[in-house]
Order: structure tokens, then C-alpha cells, then sequence
């Protein structure tokens, strides 16, 4: 009965009185103040653009020669800042890029080996004409004249637009199956000639091969290294090869006359393929005993023991088939930079530019 009673009577409720409202917060009256890539909100409203700007030198660093804009309008120093306004310094510093040729702009005047550059007929700068095409030249080529080098190839030197190519072939140490001119044979080469299989040790071999039209030129010179090639001044080293001699302005040409093939339609893959096959799969024979009168396989026999003869280099390779890499190989003349521009040179000379006349002869072949 209690419960019952209880829950019939009336529930009084308690009424709160409204909420006072706070007073207002004050309002920071700010400006946006921009100078480059800073951008900060200043309490700067009602503030001269002068004082602005000596606050905007300290937090900003903004130069005092700086031009003052406010939402886009040039103003002096007395300008009133207000609320909300955007105040902007800036310092112009030229342009970007070079400006549009025209009459009377920019131009580069070549005579003799000079190239000046003048504006309006005012000198601004001048150089050797070989400098200015050395730099146009180092800008790069687009697409058209990447490549991906072959397997073994350590360098690829174009002359001529490409139409001559040196090419750097690296070959790794270790024996190797190759066929030899028997001891003792009279017939010192051609198909006549009885050979050998021999299984002998060879260092890093190195092929320098110059290419024109995509055809061996006839120069080309094989070497030795006991490392890998590592730069330009890399030095190289002669071989006790047979079929390697001194001749037609190279110290350590390479015959590759009997490769029997055109190479000139070829990718370079299968041009490179070419060579090192022919190179280690033809027969090694006394022809440029004969027709270049000497040959790296008799001088280079006093290097070491082991390559007194045919039969001691296979003896010293059953035993140890890597010890050519601890002969000590008679240095060449020249290192491998070298090499390559004097080779380059016998096909296609380096001609640099250095005189307007050169340039005309360029445009006259273009035409």
C-alpha cells in the first residue's frame, strides 16, 4: 500500500535558471602576412605596413628593399593594416627560364673560335667556340641514343654519330679448351694445319674492337689484365698469344680476318657474340709470323716458365688452373683510355670543334 500510494504521488520538479552567457572572448584581429614560402597570422590589424614590415624582418626575415602588397595593391609605409587583410612582401629576381627570341634580343655571335653572347649589341659573356660546343654536347641525347651494353662489355665509345664504335670486351679468367698449331707443324696456318686441343689457364682477357658501320675496320687488339677493369687509366698488359702481334699501328693487334660473316646487320649482342666465339674457337696459328712477322706467343715465352712452350702452359693449368692470374704480364704502352682514343683515331680522327668554318661544314652536310 505504501509502494502504491507513493507512486501516486505527484512528482515535483526543480527548475534551473537560464545560463548566464559568458562575456565574449576579445578576438585577436590578425593579418596574414605572406613573404616567399612563410606564411603567418600576425596580430597586426590597425598596425602601419612599417611596423609590420620590422616584425616581419625579425620572424620572416624579410628584406627591408621588399615590395609591401596588401590583398594584391602595391602600398607605402603608412598604409593602415585592418582585419583580415592579406599583406604580402615580394622582391622580384628575374624570371624563370630564357626569354622568347627576337630582334634585337639575345644572340650568339661566333667568329673565328670566339662565341660572344650580346644583348641589344651588349657583350654579356664569351667563351672558345670549342667550350660552348663541348657543354651543348655534354647537355645528353634523349632516348634514341641509350643502349644496353651486351654481356661483357665494359665500354662503348661512339665517334661519327655512332657510325664508329669502340667496344671494351671483358672476358673472366679461368682454362679454357682452345685449339693449337701442333709443335713442330709445317704448315703454319690454313686448313691444312694439324692442332691440338689444349686446356689452357688465361688471366682477364680483354678485347678492344673498333667497329665502322656495324663491320670490323680492321682494328682491334686483344690483352691481358690480372683484375678487372676498374677505370679508364686501368692499365693493360700483353699476352704470349699467338695470332697477336705488333702491326698496322696497333702493339697488340688481333687477327679477326677469317670471322667469315657480316656483322653489319646484326644487333650488337650477336656482334659481340661473333667476335668472342671466333676469338676463342677459331684455331690459334703461326699466320702472323708470316704475314706480320712476329707473334706475342715467342716473346712473351720468357715471362714465366710455365709459358715456356704449349706443353708446360697445359702442365702448369692441370696444376693450377687459375695461376695466370699470378704471372706478372708484360705492362703495354699505353693504358686502356688511351688505347681506345689512339684506335678510335686511325678510323675516325677527333676533329673538335674550335672554328666557325667547322660549324658551316656541319650545316653544309645537314643540307
Amino acid at each position: 500500500m505504501m509502494q502504491r500510494r507513493r507512486q501516486q504521488q505527484p512528482v515535483q520538479e526543480t527548475v534551473q535558471p537560464p545560463p548566464v552567457p559568458a562575456p565574449a572572448a576579445a578576438r585577436a584581429r590578425v593579418v596574414r602576412v605572406i613573404s616567399g614560402a612563410d606564411v603567418q597570422e600576425m596580430e597586426l590589424a590597425g598596425q602601419r605596413v612599417g611596423v609590420a614590415r620590422l616584425v616581419a624582418q625579425t620572424v620572416l626575415g624579410v628584406g627591408p628593399d621588399a615590395t609591401a602588397l596588401v590583398d594584391g595593391h602595391e602600398v607605402d609605409e603608412e598604409q593602415l593594416l585592418g582585419e583580415g587583410q592579406l599583406l604580402e612582401f615580394v622582391k622580384h629576381a628575374g624570371q624563370k627560364g630564357a626569354p622568347e627570341s627576337s630582334p634585337g634580343d639575345s644572340v650568339i655571335e661566333v667568329a673565328g673560335n670566339r662565341a660572344t653572347w650580346r644583348r641589344n649589341g651588349k657583350p654579356l659573356g664569351a667563351t672558345s667556340l670549342h667550350e660552348l660546343v663541348t657543354r651543348a654536347a655534354a647537355a645528353g641525347c634523349g632516348a634514341e641514343s641509350w643502349r644496353l651494353y651486351p654481356r661483357q662489355v665494359r665500354l662503348m665509345a661512339p665517334r661519327t654519330r655512332g657510325q664508329v664504335t669502340a667496344v671494351v670486351i671483358e672476358m673472366p679468367p679461368g682454362p679454357r679448351q682452345v685449339r693449337w698449331i701442333a709443335g713442330g707443324s709445317r704448315p703454319t696456318h690454313g686448313p691444312g694445319g694439324p692442332f691440338e686441343e689444349r686446356r689452357l689457364s688465361f688471366p682477364w682477357v680483354v678485347l678492344v674492337v673498333v667497329f665502322r658501320g656495324g663491320e670490323i675496320s680492321g682494328v682491334q687488339q686483344a690483352f691481358y689484365r690480372t683484375a678487372p677493369i676498374g677505370a679508364l687509366d686501368d692499365d693493360l698488359y700483353f699476352t704470349n698469344l699467338l695470332n697477336v702481334a705488333r702491326g698496322y699501328n696497333q702493339e697488340s693487334w688481333v687477327c679477326l680476318m677469317n670471322l667469315g660473316r657480316r656483322l653489319g646487320r646484326l644487333g650488337w649482342e650477336e656482334r659481340i657474340d661473333a667476335v668472342t666465339q671466333h676469338f676463342w674457337q677459331a684455331a690459334f696459328n703461326r699466320s702472323s709470323e708470316i704475314h706480320e712477322g712476329n707473334s706475342y706467343v715467342n716473346s712473351m715465352a720468357r715471362v714465366d716458365r710455365r709459358l715456356a712452350n704449349a706443353d708446360a702452359w697445359e702442365a702448369a693449368t692441370q696444376a693450377s688452373p687459375y695461376f695466370a692470374l699470378e704471372v706478372r704480364w708484360q705492362r703495354a704502352s699505353h693504358n686502356l683510355g688511351e688505347t681506345v682514343g689512339r684506335m678510335l683515331d686511325l678510323v675516325a680522327p677527333e676533329r673538335p670543334i674550335e672554328r666557325v668554318e667547322q660549324l658551316v661544314t656541319l650545316m653544309q652536310q645537314e643540307a
